[in-house]
């Protein structure tokens, strides 16, 4: 083959080879989409398969219950001593029990109905249900309603009883009260005398709200409140039955004296009685054995006989 010939064919080659590039590089450009242009998808119905967003709603929800309570749970412990977790920690219960309740009770909604089914009837071990009866429990156990006229059981205003506000302006007087004596004075029986009426105040009235009370459980904030109150004061040595009963003790002093002195004479008068008449009966006593000899006359050989 001649050099021109080679040449034509190997242009007429390279031509078709670009050719056949070009448009297989058309082709794929065209069914193929670019990284930046959007993918559509085809759209799920409930028909076509599972919706996974009921799920995604439980586990927002788990979150929202870890978070209320833990933050009750931090409360509770950072109020355990003194303990004031009732009225402290009132706000944080609510939140935390009232989740709860509305999810034991909401019937209607299609998205609790499914939570609920999933926290507490999926598995053997509810930790959900264990961690809202742990909650209900150290607040039960501590009758922390028992400082509110109406149970926590959710969000909200918590109204305080009457009683519960008037028991803590009691042992703020007393609290008051020992704090300046023992500023001013490092006599403990000035504390116990000055003192004496506020904390006879407080122990009368805690006293007064235990005979009312049915069952005999007071919100545990003024039952340790009272008993630290009361160790307080005995380990000032302080008793209020010394100061309050003085002339009762006065009384019994004069009438434990009286019946000393009544036994004393008592004693003294009946002893002379006693020689008296003991002496006759031993004069008897020699009659009867030496005759009617008297003790001055009598012989050695009548007293041998």
């Amino acid at each position: 083959m001649k050099p021109s010939t080679r040449t034509a064919c190997f242009m007429v080659f390279l031509a078709t080879l670009l050719f056949v590039e070009r448009t297989l590089a058309t082709e794929f450009q065209f069914h193929t989409p670019q990284l930046s242009e959007p993918v559509s998808t085809p759209s799920v119905h409930p028909d076509d398969g599972r919706d996974d967003r009921p799920w995604e709603n439980c586990t927002n929800l788990l979150e929202t219950i870890a978070e209320a309570t833990s933050m009750f749970e931090l409360c509770a412990l950072m109020n355990a001593k003194p303990f004031t977790m009732c009225m402290n920690c009132a706000e944080m219960y609510g939140s935390g029990i009232g989740i709860f309740y509305q999810l034991t009770t909401n019937t209607t909604d299609p998205a609790s109905r499914l939570c609920r089914h999933q926290f507490f009837s999926s598995t053997k071990v509810s930790i959900v249900d264990k961690t809202f009866t742990h909650i209900q429990d150290l607040w039960t156990s501590a009758s922390c309603d028992g400082c509110f006229q109406n149970p926590v059981v959710g969000q909200g205003n918590h109204t305080v009883r009457n009683e519960t506000l008037m028991f803590n302006k009691k042992l703020d007087a007393m609290n008051k009260c020992i704090n300046q004596s023992e500023s001013q004075s490092q006599n403990m029986t000035d504390l116990c005398v000055t003192c004496e009426q506020p904390y006879r105040d407080l122990n009368n009235f805690y006293d007064s709200l235990v005979q009312k009370s049915k069952d005999g459980n007071i919100c545990f904030d003024m039952v340790d409140a009272m008993n630290a109150t009361r160790f307080l004061w005995s380990s000032h040595l302080c008793s209020v039955h010394h100061y309050q009963n003085t002339p009762s003790i006065v009384v019994a002093g004069i009438v434990g004296i009286l019946v000393i002195l009544f036994y004393a004479g008592a004693a003294t008068i009946i002893n002379p009685l006693n020689t008296e008449l003991v002496q006759p009966k031993r004069l008897l006593r020699r009659r009867s054995r030496y005759g009617s000899a008297s003790p001055g006359n009598s012989s050695p050989r009548a007293m041998r006989s």
